[in-house]
């Protein structure tokens, strides 16, 4: 029986009890350069041209006591842009969480909805099939006070799939499609629940664009419609509805995922994140019946179409201009009092003609916060990536993978019944980097005065293995009580296989954290000081043999332990007393099946781990 790595456990909470204004550190080169865009939004229908690799074994999860994996998919784009409602805490303490789900790459005939439920004291099985009869994607969650649990995806083609049930984690869930008028197909919805008495649902989503297969629509290419049931879902009294604000006058397309909905009681609001046109804010006070709009960034450039004459010239000087504007993944939430707060990712667009498309900025690093109280075009850097070795500059090792966003991206919100808003987001580290791409982390930042001031964001994700792993596509549940929870994503390597990077399919990991808001973080592992060993590891990736090279700057007793990416030992050399100065090690991999492994030095109770990749 293999033998697993003793690893330290420790309880970890959030401490943001320093409230400071952050401010912007300096951009490094990726900053200016500008790369193309992405144009089309991923439905899920598409077959990547690529290999199937065979899936890694799960994921080496034992960090913490408080994160747990629910799930598992092969299928890696949870969103194109802003990031649905997918995990609901309840009024009892049990947790509905859900994803979208796929295990059979390349076609992934059987994505949908993935589910798992916590009943108070543990999580079900991971799933093994989604909960729709036919093929879908992009799952939004949502509970009704009447306890209903709904779930609507998108098919890819034809009208929204909606799948209820009566009671939230158990029983047969009830299949029917979202009434349409026009025939058309829809993609990628938004919907959550309100009304007066809790049991309304409202849904977004736009049709299907030209770029993936539809038509043009009142004169929108991707036209954002609305609907209502104030029955849970069983009949709808709004449906196909394209808002005022929203039609052809303000807007000639949307971009997949790059809008948002929440409600609260008959409080309801939109948000529009769109990089190359206006951000725009849409509020009903009466359940959807009516809305009243404000314009959050004013785009210089009305009804924009990429390439058009010109291009991103805002001046009229024959030059194209980059263009300040948003990633188009963004958050909202209402507070106690009904205003709207907002977060979303800075960006720099241009088009400068010498190219076909638009292009944008990947190191363009703030998270930016703005609520109705502030006005059009006035924004607070909340976050921005975290400078590890203090020296004022970002210098990243590697490149950024292709998901689109600023550096500090892909936000959700939550609050809590004192007043309190948490964001949670995406951050590069600029330390930490595989196969040329720079790893991400979650981070979480909150603000106790309505969005004057905000507190340094916190890593939740600290642990030394989490060094060697990418962690996307963040979304805390919107309700926070004593716990912050949150899901996320965790990959083996930066980027995505659905679109982008295009990197091989490999084995996800659903992760579902728990933090304290009452703890001070101060219980980490004890990562060794560069000050007092330097290490190399070489070559790596590695074949036969490598060499791990320790420079000690005193004599210290040593340990290595090398793991295989499920933590079982596969080499260890125990209290071995080493001299001041350098020390190599020959480690033998030609037995060694082709992966991932982790070299773990220990000194003196502190320790250091390499990522080793072996490949034959």
């Amino acid at each position: 029986m293999s033998r697993k790595l003793p690893l330290t456990f420790f309880a970890f909470g959030i401490c943001l009890s320093s409230i400071a204004q952050v401010s912007p550190l300096k951009q490094g080169e990726e900053a200016n350069l500008a790369l193309p865009a992405a144009q089309i939004g991923i439905t899920g229908m598409e077959v990547s041209p690529q290999a199937v690799l065979k899936p890694q074994p799960a994921s080496f999860y034992a960090k913490a006591v408080n994160e747990t994996e629910i799930g598992e998919t092969i299928y890696d784009l949870m969103s194109n842009s802003s990031i649905q409602s997918r995990n609901l805490v309840h009024s009892d303490g049990t947790i509905s969480a859900s994803y979208t789900f796929g295990m059979q790459a390349t076609a992934f005939a059987d994505r949908g909805a993935g589910y798992n439920y916590f009943n108070g004291t543990s999580w079900g099985p991971f799933a093994t099939a989604r909960i729709e009869t036919m093929r879908t994607g992009w799952p939004s969650m949502m509970s009704t006070a009447a306890g209903q649990e709904t779930i609507i995806s998108h098919a890819g083609s034809g009208p929204f799939v909606l799948n209820k049930r009566a009671s939230k984690g158990t029983g047969a869930w009830t299949q029917a499609l979202l009434p349409t008028t026009s025939g058309l197909w829809y993609l990628w919805p938004r919907a959550t629940t309100g009304g007066a008495n809790g049991n309304s649902i409202h849904c977004i989503g736009i049709t299907a664009p030209t770029g993936n297969g539809g038509t043009v629509h009142e004169g929108i290419d991707g036209a954002l419609s609305y609907w209502r049931s104030t029955d849970q879902g069983a009949t709808w009294d709004i449906v196909e509805s394209i808002l005022s604000d929203f039609d052809s006058t303000h807007f000639n397309s949307f971009r997949a995922d790059a809008y948002s909905i929440i409600a609260d009681g008959d409080k309801i609001a939109i948000a529009v994140f769109k990089s190359w046109g206006d951000m725009v804010l849409l509020k009903s006070t009466d359940n959807g019946t009516n809305w009243t709009s404000q314009i959050v960034n004013d785009f210089p450039l009305d009804l924009y179409v990429a390439d058009q004459p010109g291009g991103s010239d805002t001046n009229g000087d024959m030059l194209a201009d980059t263009i300040e504007t948003c990633d188009e993944a963004g958050a909202i939430l209402f507070d106690a009092n009904g205003m709207v707060h907002m977060t979303f990712g800075r960006m720099r667009v241009l088009d400068d003609e010498t190219a076909v498309g638009t292009s944008y900025f990947p190191g363009t690093q703030e998270l930016y916060y703005w609520n109705e109280s502030m006005g059009t075009g006035n924004f607070m850097t909340i976050a921005v990536p975290e400078d590890v070795d203090m020296d004022g500059t970002l210098l990243f090792a590697g490149s950024f993978a292709g998901y689109f966003t600023a550096l500090c991206g892909s936000p959700s919100m939550g609050k809590n019944t004192d007043g309190t808003i948490f964001v949670s987001y995406a951050g590069y580290r600029e330390d930490f980097e595989s196969n040329g791409q720079n790893l991400r982390h979650i981070y979480v930042t909150k603000t106790m005065d309505g969005g004057t001031t905000w507190a340094t964001p916190l890593d939740v994700t600290p642990d030394v293995f989490l060094n060697y792993y990418e962690c996307a596509f963040p979304t805390i549940a919107p309700t926070v009580d004593n716990k912050l929870r949150l899901m996320y994503m965790r990959d083996l390597e930066p980027g995505l296989a659905t679109r982008g990077d295009l990197d091989p399919y490999d084995l996800n990991s659903i992760m579902y954290l728990s933090a304290d808001t009452n703890l001070i973080d101060d219980l980490g592992l004890n990562e060794i000081s560069t000050s007092l060993i330097q290490t190399k590891l070489f070559p790596n990736p590695g074949q036969d043999e490598v060499n791990l090279s320790i420079n000690l700057t005193s004599a210290k007793q040593v340990s290595l332990t090398m793991t295989n990416i499920t933590g079982d030992k596969m080499k260890f050399e125990e209290n071995e007393n080493l001299s001041t100065g350098e020390h190599s090690f020959h480690i033998q991999t030609k037995g060694l099946p082709s992966g991932v492994y982790f070299v773990r030095i220990e000194i003196d109770g502190q320790t250091r781990t390499e990522k080793l990749v072996v490949q034959h």
